[in-house]
Formats: C-alpha cells, structure tokens, sequence
C-alpha cells in the first residue's frame, strides 16, 4: 500500500535497487540521477565502454538505462 508520508521513498530496512544510468551528455546524467536518487542507489557512466566495467563490478545494478 502506497504511504503517502514517504514521498515514494524506500521503506526503511527494505534494500534500494541499483540503477546504471548510461549516456554521453553528462547533463542528461545529471538530471535523471537527480530524480532517481531519492528511490534507488544510482550508478552513472559517460558512455559504453565505462558502462561495461560498471556493470560488471559490486554492487551489480538491477536496471540499466
């Protein structure tokens, strides 16, 4: 059931889910790691290559975007 009080935070004790965000134009990261942040632990990478190492390292993200 949605708890309005939280503004659509994690409940506390629950874990966050990881999320990569992916692209070359760093304002893009910026902004949806931005909206992101209240709700998941956010990862972000400049571009492919860099997404790769991420992904393959601890903590592996649960969504890719």
């Amino acid at each position: 059931m949605h708890d309005p009080s939280n503004n659509g935070a994690t409940p506390a004790g629950t874990p966050r889910s990881t999320v990569l965000i992916v692209d070359d134009d760093v304002g893009n990261l910026g902004v949806l790691g931005s909206l992101l942040q209240p709700y998941h632990d956010v990862l972000a990478a400049p571009g492919g290559e860099r997404a790769l190492q991420i992904a393959a390292s601890t903590p592996i993200p649960d969504l890719i975007l």
